[in-house]
């Protein structure tokens, strides 16, 4: 087998070597996720794959509240003419059933989106709780997390919240998070933290992540001080250059990959509000390779359908899809030469 250039999670990167995640990984969680976690790890440099994908990405909604200045549907105009909508919660079952029936062991909610939207949301992830999946997650911005729904989506089971806030001084978040309050939103993450302690649950686990721009870059520091004291990670994230103007020097520094294969068609499938399946996160932005769930069902898609895109990657005839050539998975940021913990 060829020697391939595959990260995993690149682009992520954390400052405490030993965090809360890694305690609860450690200590709490089941023998069934710590599989799942090492496979995650290895699967994708050793072209590994699954019977079904290891992590469903879910856009419960194809709207969110705020238009921050750096998200790509903010910046490409992704969803700019598109109606509110929510998944179907049929639609949306049939899906989690379907991973299940894979052996599927993670489902995360929210890529361009903002799940909390969704009415259905707590009820969402008491679905994929009842299920059986190790791992329950969702990407928010947390400008709604009340206390109801706080309480709620505890009860119901949520393993991770990851909440994106990307600077610690209020001026520059709520320049970046157009939309957002930067006390209300610190103050819903530090309520979910103590309701969840008041009720003796280890879940679920605060991430807080920045996305490193020109205009944080002085901030970190203040960041890494602020969120220390009740976030459970604190991660740092690499900006993808859907506006040069925005990102941060060192992360536009590059170098390309040699004889490089995209970790996520070995790891992940991505579905939209309307079930349209695409290979990773990019694809839901460039649209190049879309299967329509109802259509062709997870097994067909993952086994078939994006086994293209791999070979593409065996072939070493990647560049020659558009998609593929225009993702910075493809190359190494010289501010970021290890994989990230998430």
């Amino acid at each position: 087998m060829n020697d391939y250039s595959v990260f995993v999670n690149r682009g992520f990167t954390t400052v405490d070597e030993y965090d809360n995640i890694s305690r609860y990984e450690e200590n709490i969680a089941s023998d069934a996720y710590r599989e799942y976690r090492r496979k995650w790890a290895e699967n994708p440099k050793k072209l590994i794959l699954e019977e079904g994908p290891l992590h469903i990405d879910i856009d419960p909604t194809n709207f969110c509240n705020l238009k921050c200045k750096m998200c790509p549907r903010v910046v490409t105009k992704t969803h700019e003419n598109e109606k509110l909508s929510y998944m179907d919660f049929d639609l949306f079952k049939d899906i989690v059933n379907q991973a299940k029936a894979l052996r599927v062991p993670s489902i995360k909610f929210g890529i361009l989106t903002e799940p909390l939207v969704h009415p259905q949301f707590v009820e969402m992830i008491q679905y994929v709780k009842k299920t059986g999946f190790e791992d329950i997650g969702v990407v928010t911005n947390a400008t709604l997390l009340n206390e109801d729904l706080a309480k709620g989506l505890i009860e119901a089971g949520l393993v991770k919240i990851n909440v994106s806030f990307d600077s610690p001084v209020k001026e520059t978040y709520e320049s970046i998070r157009i939309g957002a309050s930067f006390e209300k939103t610190i103050a819903n993450m530090k309520r979910l933290i103590e309701i969840r302690n008041n009720m003796n649950s280890p879940t679920p686990l605060l991430r807080v992540t920045m996305v490193k721009m020109k205009e944080n870059k002085p901030e970190r520091q203040l960041f890494y001080d602020l969120f220390k004291p009740f976030a459970d990670r604190i991660a740092f994230l690499d900006y993808e250059e859907y506006d040069d103007a925005l990102a941060d020097s060192t992360v536009l520094d590059y170098e390309e990959f040699d004889n490089y294969a995209c970790s996520e068609l070995w790891l992940r499938l991505t579905i939209d509000s309307k079930g349209m399946v695409y290979p990773c996160c990019s694809g839901t932005i460039y649209r190049d390779f879309a299967w329509d769930f109802k259509r062709f069902g997870m097994k067909a898609i993952w086994q078939d359908k994006v086994e293209v895109l791999r070979d593409a990657f065996s072939n070493n005839t990647w560049k020659q899809i558009p998609m593929c050539k225009k993702c910075l998975s493809r190359i190494k940021s010289l501010s970021t030469l290890d994989d990230g913990k998430v």
